[in-house]
């Protein structure tokens, strides 16, 4: 499979003249090992073998918002009462008669709140520095808890276990019912 998409990566480099990406940067390099050895297609496809691998590390960047995402709704589904409150802060500073805007979000502080306990309890990556926007969280979030009910099927639970890898997702997807919670008119 990264045998195909180097070369498909290799035939489009002309459609990235001038603005290369890290594919390109790395199959241009003409940095050497000790041995005088330069990297080689051989080498960039090895790296897919490892724990930290080349396809992980595409993931990563794209990945980190919505798995974030995912496990705040994860933790507030869990735990019905900080679900609830957050509602009652959306309703008191938004109402229900239209859905989230980003000026919202500064007269929001239980949103930031559990948007900053949800990147301490489940950082994106192994290493991460926290560096990740807040903002477009806190955005998508407080859309999906200030427009919606969650509610667990009965015979499920919610499993909080973690995937390994560059990136730490669910190793289960929420499963959950959604109901619309807000006025109507709100949605259009």
């Amino acid at each position: 499979m990264m045998k195909r998409m180097l070369a498909l990566h290799k035939a489009a480099a002309k459609e990235r003249e001038g603005c290369p990406d890290f594919i390109d940067l790395v199959l241009a390099s003409e940095l050497r090992d000790d041995d005088g050895e330069k990297l080689s297609d051989v080498n960039i496809r090895a790296l897919r073998q490892r724990p930290l691998g080349l396809l992980n590390m595409f993931t990563a960047g794209t990945d980190t918002s919505t798995i974030i995402v995912e496990w705040a709704l994860a933790e507030l589904i869990k735990n019905s009462i900080i679900m609830k409150r957050l509602q009652s802060e959306m309703d008191a500073i938004i109402g229900q008669e239209r859905i989230l805007e980003e000026d919202d979000i500064s007269n929001l502080p239980y949103l930031q709140a559990v948007c900053k306990e949800a990147l301490r309890l489940h950082a994106s990556t192994p290493l991460s520095t926290h560096t990740t926007p807040i903002e477009p969280l806190m955005y998508l979030l407080g859309i999906l808890v200030h427009g919606f009910n969650w509610k667990m099927p009965k015979v499920e639970e919610i499993d909080l276990k973690e995937t390994p890898g560059l990136v730490i997702p669910k190793a289960v997807p929420i499963k959950a019912f959604v109901t619309p919670r807000l006025a109507s008119m709100a949605y259009f």
